[in-house]
C-alpha cells in the first residue's frame, strides 16, 4: 500500500481537488470564511491546504489511504480524503490524526 500511495494520491487528486472546493464554498456563507479567502476556482485550493499525514492502514477496506489535509478556511477540522483503488470514497469534514 505505502508503494501505491503516491499514484493513487496523482489519480485521485483531482477529485480530491474538486471536494476541498466544494467544501469550501458550502462554508463560505460563514462571515469569517467569506472574510478570509476569496476562491472561486478548485484549482486554488492548494495554495490554502496541505496534507499533514497519510495513513495506510484499512479502515473499511484492505486496499484504502487516508491523506489528513489542513485547510485554511477550516483551522478547527482535519479534513480526511479517504482513498480506495486510486479513487476517492469520501472527503471527511473531520478526522483525528494518529499522533
Amino acid at each position: 500500500m505505502a508503494e501505491q500511495a503516491s499514484a493513487w494520491w496523482m489519480r485521485a487528486r483531482p477529485e480530491v481537488e474538486r471536494e476541498l472546493y466544494a467544501h469550501y464554498s458550502a462554508g463560505r456563507d460563514d462571515d469569517t470564511a467569506a472574510d478570509m479567502l476569496d476562491l472561486h476556482d478548485a484549482d486554488e485550493v492548494w495554495a490554502h491546504c496541505a496534507i499533514s499525514s497519510v495513513q495506510i492502514k484499512p479502515n473499511r477496506s484492505l486496499s484504502e489511504i487516508q491523506f489528513a489535509i489542513r485547510a485554511a478556511w477550516d483551522e478547527e477540522h482535519t479534513l480526511g480524503a479517504l482513498i480506495r483503488d486510486a479513487r476517492l470514497i469520501e472527503l471527511n469534514g473531520s478526522i483525528l490524526e494518529p499522533r
